[in-house]
Order: C-alpha cells, then structure tokens, then sequence
C-alpha cells in the first residue's frame, strides 16, 4: 500500500492529489445516495412469438411437401408411389465410391433413352427427335494428350457432344483442355458439330464461374453448357411423369433404371429427405434448408401438371 509520506508527497499542478482546495482528505460520501440500478431479467415469453411463427411455418412447408409428393405418388404409382417414398442409402446394387459410378449410370441413360431424355437433358442442340435417340456412348475416353473424357456421345446427325461429370471434383478447369483434346482426337467431326457440358452439383456453382473467368481469354471459342444435379433429377421427373401418361416415350427399361437414379441422386447428392423422414427428423436450420429445397424442385417439376 502506498504510505502517507508518499501519498501527501505526490502533487498535480502544485496541489496535492486527492486533497480538495481546503486541504481536507477526499470523502465517499458522493456515492451515499447512488442506487443500483434495477436488474431486469429477460422473459421467453418475448419469443413465443417467434417460436409460434417457426412453427407455422415448419408445419406450412411440411404440408406443401407432402401434398406434392401425394401428386407425384399418382403418376407414378406404377412404381409404389414417388421415389422419396424409399430410403436409397442402402441401395446396394448402385455403388458411389467413385465419380465413375456416377458417370457409367448416366451414360447408360443417355445411351438407352429413346429420345426423350436426351432432349431434354441437352435442349440447347435441338435436335430432331430421331437424331436423339440411341446415341453411341464411350466413357472414359483418352485422347493422345492423356487427357480422359467422362462422357462422349456421338449422334446419329454426325454431332458429337462432350460431358463431363463431377459430384464435388474440384479439378474444374481440365474440362477446357479435354474438350480441345476431343476435337483432336475425333478430327472428322467438324469442330462446330461440337458440344461440351458440365454437370456440377450446385455449390460448385461459384467455383465453375471462376473457371470459366480464367479461362476463357484462352478458350474463346469454346461455350461449355453448365447443367446442376438438381436439373438432371427435375429432367429425369419430366420423363417418368410424361411417361406415365403417354406410351411412346422411354421404355419401361428406361423408366425403371431412371426412377432409382432419381432416389439416389435426390437422397445421396442433394440430401432431400424420405416421406418417413418428415415426421421423424430432428428440426433444425438443415433439415427446414432440405425441405425448402426439395419444395422447389417438386413444383417445378409438378407444377402445370
């Protein structure tokens, strides 16, 4: 503690600190009529309101999805209802260790699609219905510069359409060179009878528009067509639905293999939720993210129907 000697011996401006005019030591007595100031303690009631309006709205989306998975139930009853009506995590005879697994079922679909798929999956070619159906289809295609394409589909018109498949593959920017690569290769393609696409899932978005921004200085000529996951499930829903009411669409081989990709890459690679799931799941930020997810997907494939 700090001595008397030393405190009286301490000045600020010739006076002594902590002394007042008159020399008198500084009193407390300032602080006798303070009061502490009243404690408020919070009331949750304040956020009933909100937890109410969480409610509504939760019970709101639940509703809408369930009314449209009812729909979809309808046109495709053939099949036990929609394909969110089964949990396709265990689907055993579908493995997804690797992107080519990925890859070798859409190619079969692309390869044994009577048209109708195909036209729709790569609309911006508009192609005669005839030049769409069953096209030939290489996979893991090499070209002299070592460079492996996913998906080469060479139409019946002598067009030839290059895709490249990923499921989270961050090696984006090798899709300009294999396309290069593939003109190449196949010299007696016209290089404007050429096509490239890329299918993404949807949070690689971003990091394909960096690509294409980097790239492009280079790869001038060249207009890769980037289609979502989520676009190849509304596309493949399209097809069963048209299906179910008309019979000279794809095949019922077609339909069938189709409806199981749709399970698989709704449950697997956009974490849509099983009709089971609705009412079972814990609620939280990521389960109503799914749910307004899949809410968007199902009307747009519904919707007109």
């Amino acid at each position: 503690m700090m001595s008397v000697s030393l405190w009286s011996s301490l000045t600020l401006g010739g006076s002594k600190v902590g002394m007042s005019k008159e020399n008198h030591p500084p009193s407390w007595s300032i602080f006798n009529n303070w009061q502490q100031p009243e404690v408020i303690l919070p009331e949750w009631a304040t956020l009933d309101s909100w937890f109410n309006y969480g409610q509504e709205a939760l019970l709101k989306d639940k509703t809408e999805l369930i009314n449209l998975l009812n729909k979809s139930d309808n046109f495709l009853s053939n099949y036990s209802g929609d394909p969110a009506s089964h949990d396709w995590h265990n689907f055993r005879p579908f493995k997804i260790n690797r992107e080519e697994d990925w890859s070798d079922w859409l190619a079969t679909l692309i390869e044994k699609s009577s048209g109708y798929f195909n036209k729709t999956l790569f609309h911006t070619l508009k192609f005669s219905i005839e030049d769409y159906f069953n096209p030939k289809v290489e996979r893991e295609d090499m070209t002299e510069d070592r460079y492996r394409a996913d998906i080469v589909i060479l139409w019946r018109n002598k067009h030839a359409t290059h895709l490249e498949v990923k499921v989270g593959d961050p090696h984006l920017e090798k899709t300009f060179d294999t396309s290069y690569a593939l003109r190449k290769k196949y010299h007696n393609i016209p290089s404007k009878n050429w096509s490239d696409y890329v299918l993404i899932l949807e949070e690689q978005k971003y990091d394909w528009d960096q690509v294409v921004y980097s790239k492009q200085q280079y790869f001038s000529d060249l207009d890769i067509i980037c289609v979502s996951w989520s676009d190849v499930s509304i596309f493949l829903r399209n097809c069963l639905y048209a299906s179910s009411t008309s019979n000279s669409l794809e095949t019922v081989f077609w339909q069938s293999w189709a409806y199981a990709f749709i399970g698989i890459i709704e449950q697997r690679l956009l974490n849509f939720i099983t009709k089971n799931q609705l009412f079972t799941s814990k609620v939280n930020i990521n389960f109503l993210s799914k749910l307004n997810k899949q809410i968007k997907l199902m009307e747009e494939t519904l919707n007109g129907r």
